[in-house]
């Protein structure tokens, strides 16, 4: 089954938080881009120029081969070098003088607009677009198998801008999601601003650093700022013109949240504090997420009632325990993670857990409860209903739900 799945990534697209090296074979150019997070970590020019030399032999004989390379991601890993290719599956060990093929799988084709990064000591690949198709799949790649690996909470999530978090990566969109990589679990994240002007954008040529994240192939530039949450655009804060870009092979340094720019010659070309920058060039492209009044009379009457019936009564009673909201939030997101977009009314009392209730009318309490819950915090940050009950055509008595997501 994996080798299928494999099969079709490899017909769609596959950030080192160390090192990371580009090669834009599309515009007939090489961009290299190095990454540095550990103060301690140092790499010789020599071997970044070799690097360089070896990234365009190794372009040129993809071309040769009928095949385009995005860029090569080099991820350091246990003091060792590991290229990944953007646009292809393909994967690269540094033996200190070329680039030698590490990837082994019998699956060959174009992936274009992945995200490759290192997380506890390993390389993932997060999305990907081939054949007009995209992907959110985050994959691992087993060093033992020379292959990649499906992490399977994210069978079907859909292609999106990320970034890199504690736990694993947090997905930028109208749909924000935190994927925890050690547990393999996906959470809805309820960003502090709107995200919406993340959906359906490209992270082709992206930068993360330290705080922030570049995303500039996108109408308006797009900036991230992850400590705060804060989405910035801007119309003319190209850190890199695309004259610049396809005029001649560029080597990026960065480090923390700067950022300097070479050409194959190691002449500094540009240098950056992205801080500076984002604040100078840079607006913040959405206002922040408020609570609606509903949601903030929701928070108050409870608490107005308790004391009434602590007053009333002249002792606290002992309520019943309620799924909190961030178990609602779990529940949302499980069902934005299932293949079916259908669900009979048996398969959603199981899916909510309540398929041992016996009382028929308590049991479609119980179920109108979830649903009415579900609805409230989705509707609350997607603007619609994710549970729409339906009546089927043929039988009107008998009701279905569908999954509006």
């Amino acid at each position: 089954m994996f080798d299928r799945l494999i099969k079709t990534i490899c017909q769609l697209k596959s950030t080192g938080l160390c090192i990371l090296i580009g090669l834009l074979g599309e515009m007939g150019t090489c961009q290299i881009q190095v990454y540095y997070t550990q103060k301690n970590l140092q790499i010789q020019e020599a071997t970044i120029s070799k690097m360089l030399q070896s990234g365009i032999r190794l372009e040129q004989q993809i071309k040769d081969g009928q095949q385009k390379i995005g860029r090569l991601d080099v991820l350091e890993v246990d003091q060792q070098f590991l290229g990944v290719a953007r646009g292809l599956m393909d994967v690269f060990c540094w033996d200190g003088n070329e680039w030698k093929y590490l990837y082994k799988h019998p699956y060959f084709g174009h992936n274009f607009y992945s995200k490759n990064f290192t997380f506890q000591n390993e390389i993932y690949s997060f999305g990907g677009y081939g054949y007009w198709i995209d992907h959110g799949r985050l994959m691992h790649f087993c060093m033992e198998k020379h292959q990649w690996e499906l992490i399977s909470c994210t069978q079907n999530l859909r292609h999106s801008l990320a970034h890199i978090t504690n736990e694993g990566l947090r997905l930028l969109g109208s749909n924000s999601y935190d994927i925890d990589i050690k547990n393999n679990q996906i959470s809805l994240f309820q960003p502090k601003y709107d995200h919406g002007i993340f959906a359906k954008k490209s992270n082709n040529r992206e930068i993360e650093f330290e705080q922030f994240v570049y995303y500039p192939n996108n109408n308006p530039l797009l900036m991230y700022d992850k400590k705060t949450e804060t989405p910035y655009q801007s119309e003319f804060g190209s850190l890199i013109s695309s004259n610049d870009a396809s005029s001649f092979p560029l080597f990026f340094h960065v480090f923390g949240d700067s950022l300097k720019v070479f050409d194959r010659e190691m002449i500094l070309k540009g240098e950056f504090d992205i801080k500076q920058y984002v604040s100078k060039y840079y607006s913040v492209a959405s206002a922040p997420l408020t609570a609606s009044l509903y949601d903030k009379l929701m928070l108050i009457l409870p608490l107005t009632m308790g004391i009434f019936g602590f007053v009333l009564f002249g002792r606290k009673l002992k309520p019943k325990r309620k799924k909190t909201e961030s178990e609602y939030t779990k529940l949302i997101a499980q069902l934005l993670t299932l293949e079916k977009s259908i669900l009979t009314m048996s398969e959603l009392d199981q899916f909510l857990g309540i398929q041992n209730i016996e009382n028929a009318d308590t049991l479609k309490f119980k179920r109108n409860q979830f649903i009415s819950e579900i609805n409230r915090l989705y509707e609350y940050s997607h603007r619609k209903k994710l549970i729409i009950r339906k009546k089927e055509s043929n039988d009107r008595r008998r009701i279905y739900y569908e999954l509006n997501k």
